[in-house]
């Protein structure tokens, strides 16, 4: 299992735009923020007849599956464990080959701007014995406290780092 660590640090203008006070909320009624796949960002097709966009015709695939999330918190915060796999194909191996994918992690605020942003390169070793891959990802973000704990309204998205085209064509090809 891959673990990356992954600090996320809230700028301190939040802080100052945050009541001032300090809070009686006890840790348990803590919120952990949601963590989600982005939509359309969370599956990756390479093709081989780009001009006429048949999905049937996929060299490369990838899609992340399985999102599991765990909240520790802590009188400095929380940190969020998140796990999820990567399953890869790749169609017509003829020799081992490496297939480099990016992935993102985002910590956005309650007003939907982006606070911290990290990129993930990931290595995917294919051979024809092994057409198919399923890599499990761990990431763990944290986020300092704030002046209570109520991390509902923030947000962790996972998705891969795409081109506009290729997210064009997982919008217009949902499954």
């Amino acid at each position: 299992m891959i673990k990356n660590k992954f600090l996320i640090s809230i700028l301190s203008m939040l802080l100052l735009t945050a009541v001032s006070g300090c809070s009686s909320n006890p840790i348990e009624s803590a919120v952990c923020p949601s963590v989600k796949f982005v939509d359309g960002l969370d599956r990756m097709t390479l093709l081989t007849d780009l001009v006429k966009s048949n999905p049937s015709k996929g060299l490369f695939s990838s899609q992340m599956r399985g999102l599991g999330v765990k909240c520790d918190f802590s009188r400095d915060g929380v940190s969020i464990e998140a796990s999820f796999q990567i399953v890869s194909r790749l169609a017509d191996i003829k020799k081992e080959t490496l297939v480099d994918i990016t992935y993102f992690v985002a910590a956005v605020d309650p007003g939907g701007r982006i606070l911290a942003k990290e990129n993930f390169n990931l290595n995917i070793p294919f051979s024809s014995k092994k057409p198919e891959i399923v890599q499990n990802q761990v990431v763990t973000p944290f986020f300092p406290k704030l002046l209570n704990s109520d991390f509902s309204d923030y947000k962790i998205l996972i998705g891969f780092q795409l081109s506009k085209n290729q997210v064009n064509f997982n919008l217009k090809n949902r499954r």
